[in-house]
C-alpha cells in the first residue's frame, strides 16, 4: 500500500515536473516570439504594414532601402548602419557603426545590392561608398578614383550590375560598372529638361532606362539606358499630377514607377499611356518617406520621420 503511495506520489510529481518544464519552453518561445515581433503592425485600407524594428532595436531614421532575393536592407541612418532583415523580418545582421575608417560608416542613406549579393552603400557625413560582401563583410572603397565622386546621395544597380550614383557635389548621375571605373555621366545643375538638382532617388526599369527624382526641380524625369533625356512628370506644379517634395522612387515596370512625395506625405504611382500622363495615390499618411524600392508585388517605403518601414502589397 505505502508503495502504491509512494508510485503515485512520484508519478504527480513527474507530471507536475512535465507541466512546468512546457510552461517555461512556452514562456521562453513566446519572449523569443515577442523579440521577433515588431512594435506596431498597422494595417489600413491601403493594405499598408508598417513595421518600426525589432522591440528592444527599432529603427532610427531609416533612408535608404533595398531589397534582393527577399531580404531586406535597410539604411538606419541615426544609427549609422546597415539592417538585414528576412522576408518575414527576422534580423540577420547589422552591418557597420560610426566611423570613418574602412567598414564604418557616417549617415548611410543610400543602399543597393547587386547580382552577386555585394552591398553598396553611400555615405553623407564621409561623403563615400563602401562595398560590402553579401556577409557584412568590408570589400572596397567606391569607385577607384576618388575623383569620380564629391559628395554621393541616391545609389542604385542595374541588371548588368553598373552602379548609378547621384553626386550632389556636380548635380551629375554617374555610371560605373561593377569594378568601380566610370563609363559616362549625365544631368548637370539646372532645371531645363535632363539637367538636375538635388536629385534623390534613382530607378532602372525593367528595360534599363532610368527614371530620376528631380527633388530640386520637383519632377521626374526618365532618361534611356544612355542617360539621354526622354520626358519628365510635374515640373513645379501642384495638386495630385505634381510634387511637393519628390524623394524615393521605384520601378515598378516598364509603364509604372512609384514616387515618394515627402512633404505630401504620400506615395504617388505614375504611368504614361501614349501621350498622357497618369497618376493615383499608393499610400497616405506618412510623416517623412523617403526612400522607396518595388519587388514582388510589395512597395517597400522608408518613413524616417516615423523610424519605420511601410510595405505597401498588392502592386503592380
Amino acid at each position: 500500500m505505502i508503495k502504491m503511495k509512494v508510485k503515485h506520489l512520484l508519478l504527480i510529481i513527474l507530471v507536475l515536473l512535465i507541466v512546468a518544464f512546457l510552461g517555461f519552453a512556452y514562456l521562453f518561445y513566446r519572449e523569443q516570439q515577442d523579440n521577433l515581433k515588431f512594435q506596431s503592425v498597422a494595417v489600413n485600407q491601403e493594405n499598408k504594414i508598417i513595421y518600426y524594428g525589432p522591440q528592444e532595436d527599432p529603427f532610427s531614421w531609416p533612408v535608404g532601402i533595398a531589397v534582393h532575393k527577399g531580404q531586406i536592407y535597410i539604411a538606419d541612418a541615426n544609427r549609422h548602419r546597415i539592417r538585414i532583415f528576412t522576408p518575414e523580418w527576422r534580423l540577420v545582421k547589422n552591418i557597420g557603426h560610426y566611423g570613418k575608417k574602412k567598414g564604418e560608416l557616417g549617415y548611410p542613406v543610400g543602399v543597393a545590392v547587386n547580382s552577386e549579393g555585394e552591398i553598396f552603400v553611400s555615405e553623407v557625413v564621409n561623403n563615400r561608398i563602401q562595398v560590402f560582401s553579401a556577409e557584412g563583410a568590408f570589400k572596397s572603397f567606391f569607385p577607384q578614383r576618388k575623383v569620380d565622386i564629391k559628395s554621393p546621395t541616391a545609389i542604385a544597380i542595374d541588371k548588368s550590375d553598373n552602379v548609378l550614383v547621384f553626386d550632389r557635389g556636380d548635380h551629375f548621375i554617374k555610371v560605373f560598372d561593377r569594378t568601380g571605373k566610370l563609363l559616362f555621366k549625365f544631368g548637370g545643375p539646372g532645371s531645363s529638361p535632363g539637367q538636375l538638382k538635388f536629385a534623390m532617388g534613382i530607378a532602372v526599369l525593367p528595360n534599363g532606362n532610368i527614371c530620376v527624382s528631380d527633388s530640386g526641380n520637383r519632377r521626374i524625369q526618365f532618361f534611356d539606358k544612355q542617360g539621354k533625356f526622354l520626358a519628365q512628370f510635374a515640373g513645379g506644379t501642384d495638386g495630385l499630377n505634381g510634387f511637393a517634395l519628390p524623394r524615393g522612387i521605384a520601378a515598378i515596370n516598364n509603364e509604372k514607377v512609384a514616387v515618394v512625395d515627402a512633404l505630401a506625405r504620400r506615395v504617388l504611382e505614375i504611368s504614361r499611356k501614349k501621350d498622357a500622363w497618369e497618376s493615383k495615390i499608393l499610400g497616405k499618411d506618412f510623416v517623412v518617406p523617403d526612400g522607396a524600392f518595388y519587388a514582388d508585388g510589395r512597395l517597400y517605403v522608408a518613413d524616417r520621420g516615423d523610424n519605420s518601414v511601410a510595405v505597401i502589397g498588392r502592386v503592380r
